[in-house]
């Protein structure tokens, strides 16, 4: 630990070396930094706006075309002629006025002539058109919403390329298993009445209001283009040139471009000199709380190791009671007369480890009280607490075939709290039995000498070594021999309540070389 001490303060040192040369970096591409992570933002945002979009445009127009194309009986069976076609698609898109009456209308069955509302030639071209891209775009099913033994229908846009005027129609086609197309009905659309229906008012089903689709995830500003460039909708809404971005949406959505304005972002000043002397400043309080760590290290490693060995010790200290009760309850539910001639024996033990474990948990709980307990100083009969806690505590002693001798005079009296007394004196007593020999003698005796009041407890165990007698009144310390039980708290909980009844603890060697604990009150 002496080389290594300097050691981890130079690799700290070095990294807040490092760390500080990169937050100088950082302060000078701050503006690029901000950039690059708002693309990324704006990036996000645009694919999710994308997404909802596409259903957005197509759910009010396929819906509108679904009716037309088929009555309500099946729906893979053809609906009526085209005229009455278009009319119930204008109905259905009536609410927002997106089919204007004038438009062009025209439908295909099988491999016959198309028919349209408008002159042969625009309904020709416009079927030829619709055929092309609904087998480039709808092999694959992208937009499938229907499937049975006769094929499966599929919907979406197709807008005019220049020189044409700029012109949007709403399909749906039904497409046979050998992917021909069987029927195809084609409306005409208003754009920018059927644009604003269908990204500003969302409702599920056009002409009906089963509530708005939030769904944005910061504000966003739409433009819609078509695939020319030639604008279709303008949205409302601020226009900030570094948050925008483009994207082109599928063929079979009529390859429509989105223009996507984010809200604006504020931007903070440029860096200054200031921001380098926070920098210099942040690196010196850096140096300065590396070494206060690097101090604390280690002193922070032990205690966890302790904490560690601590939860470890109370698991097993409550394991052991725990199976002794259960072993002996079952027993005593045994209705075997070999058994229940012993079940007085068997209710004894299980109360020997109820008191273990009562012993345990109120160990546990006075050391999570000790900031705030609060002893009281008033005359009690020490020589009688000593013997009641004894007679208490020879259950315990026995189950570890231990022995209790007590040299107590009768009639002493100190100035001390009565609860506190008995609390030092199980976790002594404890200690003396759980790490001595089996068959040991435990050695009670209580003195007065020069004006002071001297209690020892003495074992026959391996002894504490001399380096070590004070930190085992540290919190979780549990020597190297205390292999099995102990929780580490025991002495600790010694130590602070005879220190607050104005008392010393010490621990020495015994006469028979085990251990002895002094516990000395002032009379």
């Amino acid at each position: 630990m002496r080389f290594r001490l300097p050691l981890l303060f130079g690799l700290a040192l070095a990294l807040a070396v490092v760390l500080s040369i990169q937050a100088i970096a950082l302060l000078r591409d701050r503006a690029g930094v901000a950039k690059r992570a708002q693309a990324a933002r704006l990036d996000e945002i645009a694919r999710t706006v994308a997404l909802r979009i596409e259903y957005q445009l197509l759910s009010p127009m396929a819906t509108a075309v679904g009716h037309a194309m088929f009555d309500d009986s099946a729906i893979m069976k053809p609906g009526p002629t085209v005229g009455a076609q278009a009319e119930r698609a204008r109905r259905n898109l009536a609410t927002c006025a997106c089919a204007p009456p004038s438009g062009l209308a025209v439908s295909v069955r099988g491999s016959s002539r198309p028919v349209g509302d408008h002159a042969d030639s625009i309904t020709q071209w416009l079927a030829d058109t619709l055929a092309r891209q609904v087998r480039i775009s709808h092999l694959a099913s992208y937009n499938l919403v229907g499937r049975s033994g006769r094929g499966h229908v599929v919907f979406g846009f197709m807008s005019t390329r220049p020189p044409m005027p700029v012109r949007l129609f709403g399909y749906g086609a039904r497409i046979a298993p050998a992917d021909t197309i069987d029927d195809l009905f084609a409306i005409e659309l208003a754009p920018t009445p059927f644009l604003t229906r269908a990204l500003r008012d969302t409702t599920i089903n056009p002409g009906t209001d089963t509530g708005e689709l939030a769904f944005r995830p910061v504000a966003v500003t739409l433009d819609v283009a078509d695939a020319a460039g030639r604008p279709l909708y303008a949205g409302t809404g601020e226009r900030w040139a570094p948050g925008l971005v483009v994207r082109a949406l599928p063929v079979d959505l009529g390859s429509l471009t989105l223009r996507m304005y984010a809200a604006r972002t504020p931007t903070g000043p440029a860096p200054t000199g200031g921001g380098l002397l926070l920098v210099l400043a942040l690196f010196v309080i850096t140096i300065v709380l590396a070494a206060i760590a690097l101090l604390q290290l280690r002193g922070e490693h032990e205690l966890a190791r302790r904490r560690a060995r601590f939860v470890s010790g109370v698991s097993h200290e409550l394991r052991t009671p725990l199976t002794q009760i259960r072993l002996f309850a079952e027993l005593l539910r045994d209705a075997n007369p070999a058994v229940q001639a012993k079940r007085f024996e068997y209710a004894r033990i299980i109360d020997e480890e109820a008191q273990r474990l009562t012993y345990l948990v109120d160990n546990v709980l006075a050391y999570s009280g000790l900031s705030e307990v609060t002893v009281r100083r008033e005359n009690v009969a020490f020589s009688e607490i000593v013997q009641d806690t004894v007679e208490r505590f020879e259950p315990l002693a026995a189950s570890r075939a231990a022995k209790l001798r007590v040299l107590v005079p009768e009639g002493i009296v100190i100035a001390a709290d009565d609860h506190a007394l008995r609390r030092v004196l199980l976790n002594v007593l404890d200690n003396a039995v759980k790490y001595g020999p089996q068959g040991q003698t435990v050695c009670i005796a209580l003195h007065v000498v020069d004006h002071s009041l001297q209690l020892t407890v003495d074992d026959a165990g391996p002894g504490i070594p001399i380096a070590d007698r004070m930190r085992v009144f540290e919190p979780f310390v549990r020597l190297d021999h205390n292999a099995e039980g102990g929780t580490g708290i025991g002495l600790a909980i010694v130590h602070d309540l005879v220190a607050a009844m104005r008392g010393t603890v010490v621990i020495e060697e015994a006469p028979s070389g085990g251990t002895r604990v002094r516990l000395t009150w002032p009379l």
